[in-house]
């Protein structure tokens, strides 16, 4: 029986309504590893999410806060995936394009999905099965609106933009190009005000899973930049 979507709503707006309070607040942040920044908000949202996703649907949470080895998490046939504040550093720049990204995976393609954007009350949740929708209040819109992708417009990463991108743009004839932060990009396409989203540098599993499954529940395609065919695994898409 899949996820009560009424449930998991309630859920990322309670982790968003903390990030909320750390945002207005202000947070200082340390950097990861990978050189990433991690802040109060990444950290307090995701033992919202973990423990209540654990609790009520006893199923294992991959986040990008906690890692589990490979050897463990490959056995998985049904698990969370999650990201608790996509957009750190969207977050420190107060430009409001963070995102809280949950998604179901099932047999390694996701299944659930949901970006919020909780400074900007913008919620979007997606069903395999069932459609993708943005949810304003109590009312679930359809996706994409009406009239959606009817501009040449192109998405591109706020902070992880790079030169091919641009190269693009250019060989494909798109003059009107949009910046938006995290997650929000997938939304924004799944919603129909921006046409395209190319990406030439790496993503992980957890920022694009909840986008990927808007996406194609919205009726888009994502491909492979390099192929130009669909990603054999939700984890392998690039372009979308």
């Amino acid at each position: 029986m899949d996820p009560d979507h009424d449930r998991l709503i309630a859920l990322a707006r309670e982790a968003g309504a903390i990030i909320l309070e750390l945002y207005r607040r202000g947070s200082a942040y340390e950097t990861k590893a990978d050189g990433s920044p991690l802040t109060a908000a990444d950290l307090r949202s995701h033992q919202i999410l973990s423990t209540g996703l654990m609790h009520d649907w006893n199923l294992p949470v991959l986040s990008e806060e906690q890692s589990v080895d490979y050897a463990t998490r490959s056995q998985w046939r049904e698990f969370w995936l999650i990201d608790p504040l996509d957009g750190t550093k969207d977050f420190l720049a107060h430009n409001d394009e963070f995102t809280i990204n949950i998604a179901l995976i099932r047999d390694a393609q996701p299944v659930i999905g949901i970006v919020y954007a909780p400074a900007l009350e913008e919620l979007y949740i997606a069903d395999r099965e069932g459609g993708a929708f943005q949810v304003c209040d109590d009312e679930w819109q359809r996706l994409p609106r009406a009239g959606g992708w009817g501009e040449h417009r192109m998405a591109i990463s706020r902070f992880h933009d790079v030169p091919a991108t641009a190269e693009f743009a250019r060989i494909n004839g798109f003059e009107r190009i949009e910046r938006i932060g995290s997650a929000l990009k997938f939304a924004r396409l799944a919603r129909g005000d921006v046409s395209i989203y190319p990406r030439f540098t790496g993503s992980s599993e957890w920022d694009i899973a909840a986008g990927h499954c808007l996406l194609e529940a919205a009726g888009c395609r994502i491909v492979e930049v390099k192929t130009g065919v669909a990603p054999r695994r939700a984890m392998d898409s690039a372009v979308a």
